[in-house]
């Protein structure tokens, strides 16, 4: 449990609840935030899982909690505005990618799902997680706190969902085979387009870089991919491994990923 890339805690509804997320606030958020800014105020969703605002206190109460009114989470919700689409959207490209090296040692897509755990999505997750950038988490904070955000913060995050989608369609079309081809418009909304204001949806750019390699690399993307596979299976069992080991191991299957 040490070894996982986040706090994990279960009961039989799948659901948050009262008791877990006072654990979480008072043994893993409030050190945390002790250590890193010392003070902060946790801004919550009205939700029956989330224990009264008199409970979440730190006990020096430089860290407390706030709840949003009712019926606005949608609204000004910080992690709504974006975050959370953008999280969703790198955790399915990340898990298409690796259904893309199953497709391609024989493994079928229903058997691939079925191999699908609670350990590969809390890998997934965490590692799309860490591709969330700051300027994305700021600008969710628009609308409840106005602030001064820059175009380019908004045409950079239209460009990565542009380029997320593409790479989404490109590798879906390699699951699916020749009769039976994506376009990107079957695997995205389309989304308003911060410099034009008008609704956009990204042209295909079919650029080939395995053909231009001027050196082939005798390990093929897929044998990379197995072997790192390996390795991480082989060091969750050791007792010298720690979460870095095992960072920089998903850190190179992502790159193999996109390298595919």
């Amino acid at each position: 449990m040490d070894l996982l890339p986040v706090v994990y805690s279960a009961q039989k509804n799948a659901w948050m609840e009262s008791s877990l997320f006072h654990e979480w606030f008072h043994s893993h958020f409030i050190p945390c935030i002790q250590e890193k800014l010392g003070e902060a105020v946790l801004v919550l969703d009205n939700c029956a899982a989330h224990p009264d605002a008199n409970e979440l206190v730190s006990e020096n109460g430089k860290i407390i909690a706030k709840f949003l009114s009712p019926n606005v989470t949608s609204l000004i919700q910080p992690m709504d505005q974006g975050v959370l689409v953008g999280l969703k959207r790198r955790y399915k490209k990340k898990l298409l990618g690796r259904m893309v090296f199953t497709d391609e040692d024989g493994m079928s897509i229903v058997d691939f799902l079925k191999s699908v755990n609670t350990k590969v999505v809390v890998d997934l997750i965490s590692d799309a997680w860490d591709e969330v950038k700051g300027e994305a988490v700021k600008k969710s904070w628009e609308k409840i706190i106005p602030l001064d955000i820059e175009d380019d913060i908004q045409m950079v995050e239209f460009d990565e969902h542009t380029a997320d989608v593409s790479e989404m369609a490109t590798m879906l079309n390699r699951v699916q085979g020749e009769d039976n081809q994506i376009g990107e418009d079957d695997v995205c909304i389309q989304q308003e387009n911060p410099a034009t204001g008008k609704d956009d949806v990204n042209q295909d750019d079919d650029d080939d870089d395995d053909e231009n390699t001027v050196e082939r690399c005798p390990i093929s993307h897929g044998a990379a991919a197995d072997m790192l596979d390996k390795c991480l299976k082989w060091l969750e069992f050791q007792p010298e491994a720690n979460l870095y080991n095992l960072t920089t191991l998903h850190e190179l299957q992502s790159l193999v990923v996109k390298k595919q």
